[in-house]
């Protein structure tokens, strides 16, 4: 347990008979976080996991819902919660997996949530391009792309780029540049 949570104390007391002492554990409430939870892309007939990460004091529940719907496990889709982590698991995508993933942490304190939007592709689509035409798809990570960039993923090479807003470079959007006037004055 988080050590910033638990405070230790000692209760004594006497009787007429006896003196005892107790050693006794306080924990501190801690209201629901959740992190951890991003958009997916799901090749079809795959498996899919997405994982909350959770904490709270007392231990939160989780509920799962898609595209506003509570989710119950069957034989296609599992869930599973422990104490810091739950997890939704579905077997052999299908295109109607996809949607809008919704993760909720309550405890006494209030709650938390997170999302996740999927989208179920088929892995076995190719494209007939030249290597130097890859092609573009969503990319997966939040935040990638920095000053307003907007994050691409190629597959065929597992590497995410950044398409800059004007005035920044680099390889995340990371670089303002800075482009230079030149002026030059011809005497008579």
């Amino acid at each position: 347990m988080d050590s910033a949570l638990r405070s230790k104390y000692m209760i004594s007391f006497m009787t007429y008979k006896a003196a005892f002492s107790i050693k006794t554990f306080v924990t501190k409430a801690k209201a629901p976080s959740i992190k951890g939870l991003s958009d997916v892309k799901a090749d079809l007939h795959s498996k899919l996991k997405l994982k909350c990460r959770i904490s709270g004091n007392p231990p939160p529940k989780v509920v799962w819902f898609k595209n506003g719907l509570k989710l119950k496990a069957d034989g296609r889709i599992k869930l599973r919660s422990k104490r810091r982590y739950s997890h939704l698991i579905i077997n052999r995508v299908s295109l109607e997996d996809a949607g809008h993933y919704k993760c909720i942490a309550k405890n006494v304190l209030g709650n938390a949530t997170a999302f996740a939007n999927v989208i179920a592709v088929n892995a076995t689509t190719t494209t007939e391009s030249p290597f130097w035409q890859l092609r573009k798809d969503p990319c997966p990570r939040r935040n990638f792309c920095l000053n307003g960039g907007i994050c691409i993923y190629f597959a065929i090479v597992k590497e995410y780029a950044c398409e800059c807003a004007d005035g920044y470079g680099g390889q995340r959007c990371e670089t303002k540049v800075i482009s230079t006037l030149s002026i030059d004055f011809q005497g008579e």
